[in-house]
């Protein structure tokens, strides 16, 4: 069985995604497959404190393509790789990343 492993960085305050991170791996085999590592031009500028927490600024998502686009991308790197539809989220969300980090 193959599963994916998502990170989402966005900004804030508005929460759009600017860059998709994720892994497929093997856990049964403990063998990594592939990588996919996109950015999202959000359609807005990157908040001085997210540019500062991920290192992602305003000229990293400038020409990249829309959360539309970047998402059938991604859904077809699952489709691909016949990863299980049941995934992992890596990291807890602005639950406690951002707030911890913008305070």
């Amino acid at each position: 069985m193959r599963v994916v492993a998502v990170d989402l960085e966005m900004n804030q305050p508005s929460t759009r995604i600017i860059q998709i991170g994720a892994v497929c791996f093997q856990p049964d085999k403990g063998v990594l497959v592939d990588t996919f590592d996109r950015f999202v031009n959000p359609g807005e500028p990157i908040a001085p404190e997210i540019q500062t927490l991920t290192g992602i600024g305003d000229d990293n998502v400038r020409n990249m393509p829309t959360i539309g686009e970047t998402s059938t991308e991604f859904s077809a790197f699952k489709q691909r790789l016949h990863i299980s539809p049941i995934g992992i989220v890596w990291g807890a969300g602005k639950s406690n990343d951002i707030r911890k980090n913008l305070r």
